[in-house]
């Protein structure tokens, strides 16, 4: 919308980029979902 509106072009910002974004909602909601459940999530390290 804002393309039309304001004339400004159009970036792709990547793959990476959607994907840590999701990577952090997915985390958010999670973090959500346990604390219902009165949980709480440990970050740990990646996946070797």
């Amino acid at each position: 919308m804002s393309q039309l509106k304001f004339g400004t072009a159009y970036v792709d910002k990547g793959t990476e980029y959607y994907e840590a974004k999701y990577r952090c909602h997915q985390t958010k909601w999670l973090q959500k979902e346990a604390a219902a459940l009165n949980l709480q999530l440990i970050p740990t390290q990646g996946i070797a």
